[in-house]
């Protein structure tokens, strides 16, 4: 690449590496920080190198970050567990880390099959516990209550990601925010009603009210059609999951940026969503 024939450049990518990519951007030099990057992703994929500095450019249409919800700005994990130990003892069950993890992975097999279409919001909120207290030999009666424990107490507990509750606050003063996510309107609803993050966007689409399952295209097409900009290049996709925001984002043909969580696409990447505001203002390059 050209790049690493700039003395400036050069000059960062021999310097030691960061532990966190981003703390290099913190640098006054751009092309020198830049250097720093690229040392700190300890990576030979060319392409992949490739991807991650072409994305520092000066961005003088972008107006909307459609940014997903659960483990991009809050902390799902955090919250997810807790509500399901809440959820155990409240029907009178030991919450044992077995009983929670064969829940964990019922439902992760359940969400991929909801985005291949192949099930619909109402199965995978019935079957989840259903499958659950089967595998365990639990009381199958106790399946139904299970869900509506755990729904009732998930809207309860908006943790934010460290970082990420700022980040908002401060990219709102530049961009549009709106929200996207595949999570039940009951829960989701009640956990923003319950943050600060009401305060800080323009819109939330559920897509159980618009009829259609990130990554479909028709899901992205709903929002940019509310939103009244057809443009693509005035938005940005932010999230967490390969299959549903970054293939999404591919689907609709708008950039993305997958946060948190290991990349095995041709995507640009960030440690956290706490680091969106300075990726968006490190601009060395026109566009």
């Amino acid at each position: 690449m050209e790049l690493f024939k700039n003395p400036r450049f050069l000059k960062g990518y021999q310097a030691e590496a960061l532990r966190i990519k981003e703390d290099a951007l913190k640098e006054k030099d751009p092309l020198y920080a830049l250097g720093r990057y690229v040392k700190s992703l300890r990576s030979n994929d060319e392409n992949y190198i490739k991807t991650q500095i072409s994305f520092f450019h000066r961005r003088p249409k972008l107006k909307y970050l459609l940014i997903d919800l659960d483990n991009t700005i809050f902390d799902f994990t955090k919250a997810e567990l807790l509500s399901l130990r809440l959820t155990f003892e409240n029907l009178g069950i030991e919450a044992k880390d077995s009983y929670i993890n064969t829940y964990l992975e019922i439902n992760h097999e359940l969400w991929k099959a909801l985005e291949r279409r192949e099930i619909t919001k109402e199965q995978l909120s019935y079957q989840r516990f259903a499958k659950t207290f089967a595998k365990l030999k639990l009381e199958p009666k106790l399946a139904s209550k299970a869900e509506y424990f755990y729904n009732r107490e998930l809207a309860k507990h908006p943790f934010y990601l460290n970082g990420a509750e700022k980040v908002i606050e401060e990219l709102s003063q530049d961009y549009a925010i709106a929200i996207i996510t595949n999570g039940f309107k009951d829960i989701q609803r009640p956990r923003i009603a319950n943050s600060t993050l009401s305060d800080h966007i323009k819109a939330l689409y559920i897509s159980q009210e618009i009829g259609y399952d990130k990554p479909a295209k028709e899901f992205f097409e709903y929002v940019l059609h509310d939103l009244k900009d057809l443009d693509k290049s005035h938005y940005l996709i932010v999230g967490d999951s390969l299959s549903s925001d970054i293939k999404g984002a591919s689907n609709i043909g708008i950039e993305a940026v997958l946060v948190g969580s290991a990349n095995k696409e041709n995507v640009f990447d960030l440690t956290s969503l706490a680091y969106l505001k300075r990726v968006l203002a490190f601009a060395p390059f026109d566009e």
